[in-house]
């Protein structure tokens, strides 16, 4: 029984960046995740669709042409992000325990690696802001697409008289303190953002670093892309789920909307 298999109470660095199989699990799971083409649209003539339409006289149609904006971005950012992490997962270097030297500058490879795995990282950042959109519109909160904040909206949701218990599953997840020690780790969420924040605002920490500045340590790629395709996982099965939703309420939508219209 290889380490990967037997992972119950830890993943520590040194595990992720000693163990090959961990780059075949990243890439099975990754690959578990599919979306059904053309989920919103309307078709006519068997091989034809309606595109999209403005409508204000018919709330089912106009709420499912919003619902398909959302999802062709869902499923546009998704196959991104497969791209980019089964190219990173190619690229990233595997060393063992003993020479792994996070003050040595990265190979051509493990650098390509890091190049995939930060795109990947910042896409799994929107497909999180996609899920809000979703919720946004299916919860019909009425708040401006523009002012919409993953977080914000979810913890906001999660809260009062009658709490969403969608939202709160979602914010209870965002809030899970970093803990890589189980099986999945604990805190992805919070250890994407941190890594984010870190990219965005303050320094690379794809360097190692020490300073009155920063002190940081380079990581092997192939940690952060376990990292973010745990997350990923997570954040499509919470989409997952709205989906399942949302598809029977806008089917029974429609039908109403069509009614309506023959009665007038």
């Amino acid at each position: 029984m290889n380490s990967i298999e037997k992972r119950k109470d830890s993943v520590s660095v040194n595990d992720l960046k000693a163990n090959i199989p961990y780059k075949e699990k990243i890439r099975e799971q990754v690959k578990s995740i599919h979306y059904k083409p053309k989920l919103f649209t309307v078709g006519f003539d068997d091989v034809k669709y309606v595109l999209g339409a403005v409508l204000k006289d018919q709330p089912g149609f106009q709420q499912l042409f919003s619902f398909n904006t959302i999802y062709e971005s869902i499923v546009d950012i998704d196959r991104k992000i497969k791209h980019s992490i089964l190219l990173g997962i190619q690229c990233a270097e595997i060393p063992g325990n003993s020479d792994w030297d996070p003050f040595k500058e990265p190979s051509d490879t493990e650098w390509e690696a890091l190049y995939y795995m930060e795109n990947a990282l910042y896409r799994v950042s929107v497909l999180w802001d996609l899920l809000a959109q979703l919720f946004n519109l299916k919860e019909d909160f009425g708040i401006s697409n523009e002012k919409i904040y993953a977080e914000q909206l979810f913890h906001n949701a999660q809260q009062g008289k009658k709490p969403n218990v969608f939202a709160k599953k979602v914010y209870a997840y965002m809030k899970q303190e970093n803990d890589d020690s189980s099986d999945p780790c604990k805190g992805n969420y919070a250890y994407l953002k941190e890594y984010r924040d870190k990219m965005t605002h303050r320094y690379a920490p794809s360097i190692s670093t020490i300073s009155d500045y920063a002190i940081d340590l380079r990581l092997p790629a192939i940690y952060s892309l376990y990292r973010i395709t745990e997350d990923y996982v997570q954040v499509s099965s919470f989409i997952r789920e709205l989906l399942d939703d949302i598809t029977y309420t806008a089917t029974n939508s429609i039908d109403n909307s069509s009614e309506d219209s023959v009665n007038d």
